[in-house]
């Protein structure tokens, strides 16, 4: 064993024998969890067709924000939707074009808890 692997392992030994020992952690306390039903969502228009941006992961990581806000709307409940042409609302959102936007969706979902 040469000198660097030793001294390597002289340190680990050492944090090892100086760490605290968890007996137990808390975890998610799921009886103060607060909610709202559905989904919160932030619609984006995009003046011109956006047909090559689409094709590209970085659009869907971030750079759809680049379009202008429409607005949001909260408690959405049902995500699956479908629209005529021309200008419609959407979650009480005026879209104008139903070509050339983005939707946001964020939130999550509480698992049943059983005891």
């Amino acid at each position: 064993m040469n000198l660097s692997a030793f001294t390597s392992l002289i340190i680990a030994l050492s944090m090892i024998a100086n760490a605290e020992v968890l007996t137990s952690i808390v975890g998610c306390n799921f009886q103060e969890i607060s909610s709202s039903q559905g989904f919160n969502a932030v619609a984006f228009q995009y003046d011109t067709p956006m047909t090559t941006a689409f094709s590209k992961s970085a659009f869907y990581e971030s750079e759809y924000k680049a379009g202008d806000t429409v607005g949001t709307a909260t408690d959405i409940t049902e995500i699956n939707f479908s629209l005529p042409g021309g200008e419609q609302s959407l979650y009480g959102l005026n879209i104008r074009d139903t070509s050339n936007y983005a939707l946001e969706y964020t939130g999550y979902f509480k698992g049943m808890l059983y005891l």
